[in-house]
């Protein structure tokens, strides 16, 4: 072998054997499944025997956009989501009209709607992922496998940001 041809050598085997250690691809992180449209939600939500989560929200909310970064992009809270609802994000100025009669007075904004009997609940107010977390377990209890990332702890104390009201029909 020539001077040159000995050192590619060696580089390309270096690099196949890196590559080969390398996993075939990155770990795939759990987002929620957002549904595009309310009605098809509430379809699927029937057919799937799941409730529907509803998230109201609006580009001008803080809070809600706090949410959305911490709270709802948390792998355990979409696989929480993702198992039990059937997720649907409605902007506030869009659907405002919803918001009165749901008694919603401030945002961020979540309503659980059973598709079956009508009937829901309503969480109002920026929860942290223990918060939602355990909200969403009363709603929904989780299979087995989910329990284990569902936190009971007594460190949440309920307070003006996390009320939950169930609502008549």
């Amino acid at each position: 072998m020539n001077r040159f041809a000995r050192p590619i050598v060696m580089v390309g085997a270096l690099l196949v054997v890196t590559v080969g250690l390398l996993p075939a691809a990155p770990p795939k992180v759990e987002s929620i499944q957002w549904w595009p449209a309310p009605d098809t939600a509430l379809e699927a939500a029937k057919k799937s025997n799941k409730l529907v989560l509803v998230e109201f929200t609006a580009d001008w909310c803080h809070f809600c956009r706090k949410m959305e970064k911490e709270t709802l992009a948390d792998p355990k809270v979409a696989k929480v989501v993702n198992s039990c609802f059937v997720p649907v994000q409605m902007d506030a100025d869009k659907y405002g009209e919803l918001l009165q009669p749901l008694g919603i007075e401030g945002l961020p904004a979540m309503v659980l709607i059973d598709p079956q009997t009508g009937k829901s609940t309503h969480l109002v107010g920026y929860r942290t992922v223990k918060q939602l977390l355990k909200d969403l377990q009363t709603a929904c209890p989780a299979p087995e496998n989910l329990r284990r990332d569902i936190p009971v702890t007594q460190d949440d104390q309920p307070g003006r940001a996390r009320v939950a009201r169930p609502l008549s029909k």
